[in-house]
């Protein structure tokens, strides 16, 4: 847990940090108002596309050990009911991030983005460029920060961690799984070579019966979202998350809300109260005190 904190940190500080120089340099921060930004911004999407990979747990980066460790110690622990809930929100980041990356990276440009776009300034990059290389290096070496940083806070020296990390013990081995991914990878690109050879007819593109115009119409990164919503049972559910009904902050923050309307109502302004409260506040401390110490 401590470690994927540790990479949470790091991946979403390059995706806060990326998508700060995306809105400075465009202007905005609509995603419906961006696109076509890869070949604009390079570095950028290029370091933006590290940390999206690695929210989203591709092997060989830093949030595919620590999201592995988390599964496999579901299955230790005798919890599948917690491995399905952590691998369903796995799926969950990324088709979230796969929204956002191609919403502003890839189709059209919009005609009101500035004509030239570049990547900022060297202290944009740099911050940039540091957290990519920690992405793939805790990603490819883990057990640089278990043994330079965890091992000093949690005493487990007799954990294997430390020397190798041996996560073959859940569903498959991690080794495999790159393997089987580097392979899959290798076969498509064999398939988009043949295909390079073969004669393509060419003709303007043809969407649910809308003829679609290169530079005039653009598929935006909400239209995937109006689409979900107009499926029955999931769009009920969209449209009320999009409401704050699931969102934890907003739930929390009626709760707090109560609590300090209580509060409120026990501050009276009367010495005597504070006093009193003071005195039981001391009470529960020895108590606890003596009871557990």
């Amino acid at each position: 847990g401590l470690f994927h904190m540790l990479n949470h940190a790091i991946y979403k500080s390059l995706l806060f940090l990326g998508a700060g120089v995306v809105e400075r340099e465009s202007g905005t921060s609509d995603m419906n108002q961006l696109g076509g930004l890869a070949r604009k911004m390079p570095f950028t999407f290029a370091t933006m596309t590290i940390g999206i990979f690695a929210a989203s747990g591709i092997p060989t980066l830093n949030a595919f050990v620590s999201k592995w460790m988390i599964y496999q110690s579901t299955l230790q622990a005798g919890l599948p009911f917690f491995l399905i809930v952590a691998m369903f929100g796995s799926a969950l980041t990324v088709a979230t991030f796969l929204k956002m990356w191609y919403g502003v990276f890839f189709g059209v440009a919009p005609a009101s983005l500035p004509a030239r776009l570049c990547d900022g300034s060297l202290l944009s990059r740099l911050p940039l460029l540091i957290l990519a290389a920690l992405c793939v290096l805790f990603g490819i070496l883990p057990q640089l920060p278990l043994r330079l940083y965890f091992a000093r806070i949690i005493p487990f020296e007799t954990s294997p961690l430390l020397h190798s990390l041996n996560l073959g013990t859940a569903f498959w081995n991690p080794s495999l799984a790159l393997l089987f991914l580097l392979l899959g990878i290798f076969l498509g690109l064999i398939v988009f070579l043949i295909s390079r050879f073969q004669t393509r007819e060419s003709d303007s593109l043809f969407i649910c019966g809308e003829t679609f115009q290169e530079g005039t119409h653009r598929l935006r990164a909400g239209n995937i979202s109006r689409f979900l919503q107009e499926i029955p049972l999931l769009g009920a559910f969209l449209k009320e998350g999009n409401k704050g009904v699931f969102d934890i902050y907003n739930l929390s923050s009626d709760l707090g809300l109560v609590l300090v309307n209580v509060l409120k109502k026990l501050h009276d302004g009367v010495l005597s109260t504070y006093l009193a409260w003071c005195i039981i506040g001391l009470g529960v401390i020895v108590f606890v005190l003596m009871t557990f110490f």
